[in-house]
């Protein structure tokens, strides 16, 4: 064993996940394979998530050891010192949720904003949360010498279990990535589990099923859990606890977590699939979607959003636009527009427990 780390505890207390030095070595070498910066003084990587998390600490501080480059650590987000820091030290590598990189366009973008070499920015990756066409589109367009890729893994995967280069020259097919986080990493192997239980009625979708993943980055298990590490590993797979479809290309499309599944009369909804739909909006920064309670339905189909300054009452309008690609029943019947940033656990996702505690929910307008 080398390390302990806890899970984010989003579907219950969190769990102590044993992490071998073989995991560790496992995940350095897919960060570096998916990255594909450089050595030494390529390799200069801006980290704004704790270390405690894995993706701060095996996928950015350790890989930049490995070549001997160098991690610049910050304790906690603010975009006016993220941008003094990258710009003075000549990051190389940048990496967020999708929500930093929307601030840092913002802050480039705003009138006056003090000049940016973004020439020296070589890869952009993200990871905890779909990325918005729209917000893809801006980040080519500002950073131009720099790859963008999507991380997807997760604690017990040591971090990488597959990433999205979003110029892979491999793919054969027309990919349509939304929703997609890619092939799977060199080490890991990955396929479909049917799904059973109340989560499992998939007679409409039935090329949906719970991602299982294995290889040398998989964890042994939860410290002191034998119950909890027997649920989960399985005759040496890691049940991820999401939900996907594989295409022809390889690559896996989440569609949201199984614990996140909402079920209103009777018809399966995706949260990841609204959140892409409705987060494509020029005027949407955030999007969170989750179910809440109904005596009639089950459940209804309810959206927290934060909207771009200036943005104030458009919200009929991205509920609009979300017609001619969601149906009917998955289009949200309660909206809360927040003032603020949508709550966050420390590895920067959603933590969707504490939202809707705080959300003050309302009828979204049609």
């Amino acid at each position: 064993m080398a390390a302990i780390f806890y899970t984010s505890g989003t579907a219950g207390r969190p769990k102590g996940v044993i992490m071998s030095h073989a995991n560790i070595l496992a995940n350095i070498e897919s960060a570096l394979r998916a990255q594909t910066i450089g050595d030494g003084a390529d390799w200069r990587t801006l980290i704004c998530v704790p270390l405690f998390h894995v993706t701060g600490c095996n996928s950015q501080l350790l890989p930049a050891w490995e070549r001997g480059g160098t991690a610049v650590i910050l304790p906690r987000f603010d975009v006016a010192t993220y941008l003094r820091v990258a710009r003075r030290g000549r990051i190389s590598l940048l990496g967020g949720v999708p929500s930093v990189f929307g601030l840092v366009l913002d802050a480039l973008e705003r009138p006056g904003a003090e000049p940016f070499d973004r020439e020296f920015v070589r890869s952009l990756f993200y990871g905890g949360a779909p990325l918005a066409p729209t917000l893809a589109d801006r980040l080519r367009a500002a950073f131009p010498a720099a790859r963008l890729g999507q991380g997807y893994g997760l604690t017990e995967s040591s971090s990488f279990c597959s990433y999205l280069l979003h110029d892979d020259p491999r793919d054969t097919l027309p990919v349509d990535r939304r929703g997609s986080v890619g092939r799977p990493v060199p080490v890991v192997d990955a396929t479909l589990a049917p799904l059973t239980g109340s989560a499992g009625r998939q007679d409409s979708d039935p090329d949906t099923g719970e991602p299982l993943v294995r290889g040398p980055n998989i964890c042994a298990g939860y410290w002191r859990q034998p119950e909890a590490t027997s649920a989960t590993f399985t005759d040496g797979w890691l049940r991820t606890g999401d939900l996907a479809r594989i295409d022809a290309d390889g690559h896996i499309h989440l569609v949201g977590r199984a614990l996140d599944l909402i079920i209103r009369g009777g018809e399966n909804v995706y949260p990841a699939e609204v959140e892409r739909v409705l987060g494509a909006h020029p005027a949407v920064l955030e999007i969170a979607v989750v179910g809440v309670p109904s005596a009639v339905t089950g459940e209804k189909v309810a959206a927290a959003l934060v909207l771009r300054p200036g943005a104030g009452g458009v919200l009929r309008a991205v509920l609009r636009a979300a017609r001619s690609e969601l149906a009917r029943y998955k289009i949200p019947e309660l909206a809360w527009v927040s003032s603020g940033p949508l709550p966050r656990n420390a590895g920067g996702k959603v933590d969707k427990v504490a939202l809707t505690q705080v959300a003050a929910w309302g009828v979204a307008p049609r």
